[in-house]
């Protein structure tokens, strides 16, 4: 059994108490992206009888988890920059 694609979800809570982030996941991509972490303690999985993961729940500290701003460079920004780099390999 595999999940549809409005099933496939990943959950990430935490609150003022915790040191940690709570991590639920149904999303391939993110499932293997948490397992690769030395960082990432697995407290739950569900596999398919064939043995494939379809479900992943953890937690990792609250240092792994970050947000920022997305830089918007401009279309003349860009040009300058390409030029520059098509100089630089000249």
């Amino acid at each position: 059994m595999s999940y549809s694609k409005e099933e496939r979800e990943t959950l990430i809570s935490t609150d003022d108490c915790m040191e940690n982030w709570s991590i639920y996941t149904r999303q391939r991509k993110v499932m293997t992206k948490l397992l690769k972490l030395d960082s990432f303690t697995e407290v739950r999985r569900e596999t398919t009888d064939e043995g494939q993961l379809i479900e992943l729940e953890g937690i990792i500290p609250f240092k792994n988890i970050s947000f920022r701003n997305l830089s918007k460079i401009s279309d003349e920004r860009k040009k300058e920059m390409a030029d520059r780099m098509r100089n630089v390999k000249k």
